[in-house]
């Protein structure tokens, strides 16, 4: 027998999964062996205990420093004085 959420938490979790389709998401490696932990999305923020199920390290993670950041290429060369002659 599943048990059943009341209808306040039900209305929360419909509003969760609404809310969560416009996120991205990503996913959370262990930093040990590489072991993907969970998924996360964009707009979560803090400090995370987790427990790598491959190598059984538990870890407290930094989200900050656990994020991917896609940098903007620039080419360096049309920016220089000498580019403009």
């Amino acid at each position: 027998m599943q048990a059943q959420a009341s209808p306040a938490n039900s209305r929360k979790l419909l509003l969760s999964r609404i809310e969560a389709e416009t996120l991205q998401e990503r996913d959370l490696l262990c930093p040990v062996c590489g072991f993907r932990i969970q998924t996360l999305y964009s707009d979560i923020s803090g400090h995370l205990r987790v427990k790598c199920p491959k190598c059984k390290g538990i870890h407290i993670l930094n989200l900050a420093y656990f994020r991917k950041i896609k940098r903007i290429k620039r080419n360096i060369g049309s920016l220089t004085p000498e580019s403009k002659k």
